[in-house]
C-alpha cells in the first residue's frame, strides 16, 4: 500500500480534466477528496460519493457505488463515467447534489452517524475559518492496515490519521526542534460501539499488533508525510495556505486516540470497558503508553491538544 498521487495525477487534477471536481471540492464544505494509491475517493457524510481512477493515459473512469439507490437508478444518473475532457467531469459536478441527496438518503437509513461525525472532525480541522487555532490537520480518513506485518488476515481500520501540529507560532514555524506528532483516532458514537468485536478493546489490540513492527510505523510515517504535502499542494488544507514550512519529517513517537461522541452518562459500558483495558495492560507493560482519550472543546469537533487525555486522566475525570 503506498497511498500517493502521481505526479501526472495532481496535473489533471489542478489544471486538467479532473480540475472541476477539485473546485468543487474546494469550495463545498460537505465534501472530503482523500488520497489513495494512484486514485482518489471524494466522501460525503461519510460515504464515498466517487471513486476516480485512471482509465487510459488520456481519460479517468468514476465510479458510484448502486446500493446508495434505494430504488431504481435515475434514468439521468450512471454508476459509471468515463471522463475524456473537462467538459464531462463539468457535467458530473452539475449533477452532484443528486447524488449527494442519494447518500443522504441512504445514511439516514443505515445510520451512518459514526462516519459522518468523522467527516465533521475532517471539516472542523482543516476547512473550517478557525481551524488554524487548532492542533491537528486530519491527514487521512479510512485507513486499512492489510499487508502491513503483523496484520495478515487481522487488518485493523483505522478512522482518522492527523498530524499534531501545535497552534502556537513557534511550533507552526517548525522551530526550536518542533516536529508534528503523528495520531491515529477512532472515533466511537454510542455506547453500543465501545465494545466486543470492534470496541475499544479489540482496537487497542489491534493497535499492539500494528505497532509492534517498527517498520509499519515508519511506512505508514512516510505515506502520511507524502499525503500531507499533496494535500497542501491541492489547496486541501486551506488555513495552511500562507505557511511556507514543508513537513518532511515527524515525531518518532506516534498517539493512538479514541474519540467517544454522544455516551450516556448513565450507561456503564465505558467505565467497564476501561477498567479491562486498565486490568490488561496499565502497570504491566508499556504497550499502551501512547493512548489517549479526546474530550470535547465546548462541544466542537475541534481537536486541541490540552483535551487528550491517559487513561488514567481519563478515568478520573469520569469518576
Amino acid at each position: 500500500m503506498n497511498r500517493k498521487l502521481s505526479d501526472g495525477f495532481l496535473e489533471e487534477l489542478k489544471i486538467g480534466i479532473l480540475s472541476p471536481i477539485l473546485d468543487r471540492v474546494k469550495k463545498d464544505t460537505t465534501l472530503s477528496l482523500e488520497i489513495r494509491e494512484d486514485y482518489f475517493n471524494i466522501y460525503f457524510k461519510g460515504s464515498s460519493l466517487a471513486k476516480v481512477v485512471r482509465f487510459n493515459k488520456k481519460s479517468f473512469e468514476l465510479t458510484f457505488k448502486e446500493e446508495y439507490f434505494l430504488n431504481d437508478i435515475p434514468a439521468e444518473l450512471c454508476c459509471r463515467k468515463i471522463f475524456n475532457s473537462k467538459k464531462d467531469t463539468e457535467k458530473w459536478v452539475q449533477q452532484i447534489c443528486i447524488y449527494k441527496d442519494t447518500i443522504d438518503l441512504y445514511s439516514q437509513l443505515t445510520e451512518n452517524r459514526e462516519k459522518i461525525c468523522q467527516q465533521e472532525i475532517i471539516w472542523a480541522n482543516n476547512f473550517n475559518k478557525l481551524s488554524g487555532k487548532t492542533d491537528y490537520f486530519i491527514v487521512d480518513f479510512e485507513y486499512n492496515s492489510q499487508g502491513y506485518d503483523n496484520m495478515d488476515d487481522k487488518s485493523a481500520n483505522f478512522d482518522l490519521i492527523a498530524f499534531q501540529w501545535d497552534s502556537n507560532p513557534i511550533a507552526r514555524k517548525l522551530q526550536k526542534g518542533f516536529l508534528p506528532i503523528m495520531t491515529v483516532i477512532e472515533v466511537k458514537f454510542g455506547d453500543l460501539a465501545l465494545k466486543d468485536a470492534a470496541g475499544i478493546i479489540k482496537h487497542c489490540e489491534d493497535w499492539i499488533n500494528f505497532k509492534n513492527s517498527e517498520r509499519n510505523i515508519k511506512k505508514l510515517s512516510k505515506e502520511m508525510i507524502n499525503i500531507f504535502s499533496q494535500k497542501r499542494d491541492l489547496g486541501l488544507i486551506p488555513t495552511l495556505k500562507t505557511n511556507k514550512n514543508p513537513v518532511r519529517k515527524i515525531c518518532e513517537n506516534v498517539k493512538y486516540a479514541f474519540v467517544l461522541i454522544d455516551q450516556d452518562p448513565d450507561s456503564k459500558i465505558l467505565s467497564s470497558e476501561l477498567e479491562k483495558l486498565s486490568e490488561n495492560y496499565v502497570g504491566q507493560d508499556e504497550r499502551l503508553n501512547d493512548l489517549y482519550f479526546g474530550t470535547s472543546r465546548f462541544y466542537g469537533f475541534g481537536l486541541f491538544k490540552d483535551q487528550f487525555l491517559s487513561l488514567q486522566d481519563f478515568r478520573e475525570k469520569l469518576n
